[in-house]
């Protein structure tokens, strides 16, 4: 939440009515940090609501649609999974477990400049989710033209699939390992060497994306294709900056709807 240029300190991010706590104050009864819209929805808080619901979701899909010759996980949540079992059988509920604690632990440090209208917060989450998701999913329709103008041969990234379900486990640990992780803590890696912020950040963003984009191929073992690799990078830039903006309840949001509209069946 640190890596916002200090935006929040902005009026418009704050409600009218209400000034800033002075300095000076040790009013424990009065609460002026109480953030308002715009980020409030950056909020561990209103994510917090709305990630619980998504697995939630999940783990209740998954339980009543998965057989046993096709399983519903998959991605970077699949791998940690088997990684789990092989360092000593750890119980299945350990990893949703883990996304609520940190989720719970950011709520806690932050939770003086928590938003004054929650269920505002949440449902605003909902329709920047949506929005966002099918702005990226537009500019993934185009991407073909582009690389075909720089020489690199298209495929397409993702495809129809009947088990949607799927997608809302992909979004959520796919968001939470290379956002809420992996870019947040390589900005802090970097600004602690002495990066200045304006490099730190893109830097971060570019490095996180990339890694996001070989995930790909090797815990999915996708075969590697320059312009796949290529568009996984912008969809990992997408969502890091939507992260880093909007707040990993967007980023998350946004990625499912990107991968759902994808692989939803046309006929």
């Amino acid at each position: 939440m640190g890596l916002t240029y200090g935006h929040r300190d902005h009026p418009w991010h704050r409600p009218w009515h209400r000034p800033r706590r002075p300095w000076f104050s040790r009013d424990p009864y009065v609460d002026y940090d109480r953030t308002g819209y715009l980020a409030g929805v950056r909020h561990f808080w209103p994510c917090l609501i709305v990630v619980t619901l998504l697995l939630a979701a999940y783990e209740v899909g998954v339980a009543r649609l998965k057989t046993p010759d096709e399983p519903l996980r998959a991605g970077v949540e699949l791998w940690l999974r088997q990684w789990l079992a092989d360092a000593g059988g750890w119980p299945p509920v350990i990893l949703p477990a883990i996304i609520v604690g940190l989720l719970l632990v950011g709520t806690m440090w932050r939770w003086r400049e928590r938003p004054e209208r929650l269920f505002t917060c949440v449902f605003g989450i909902c329709l920047e989710s949506m929005l966002f998701g099918l702005v990226l999913w537009t500019v993934c329709l185009n991407a073909p033209i582009i690389f075909d103008h720089i020489g690199l041969t298209t495929a397409a990234v993702g495809g129809p699939n009947p088990k949607l379900i799927s997608y809302l486990g992909v979004g959520i640990y796919e968001e939470v390992i290379f956002r809420l992780i992996g870019f947040a803590w390589l900005a802090w890696l970097l600004r602690t060497a002495l990066v200045p912020r304006v490099a730190a950040i893109p830097m971060a963003m570019i490095v996180s994306s990339a890694v996001f984009a070989l995930a790909h191929h090797f815990v999915q073992t996708d075969p590697f294709v320059p312009s796949v690799f290529l568009t996984r990078v912008l969809i990992g830039l997408y969502c890091a900056v939507l992260y880093w903006l909007r707040g990993l309840g967007v980023a998350i949001g946004a990625h499912v709807v990107y991968d759902i509209v994808v692989a939803t069946p046309t006929n």
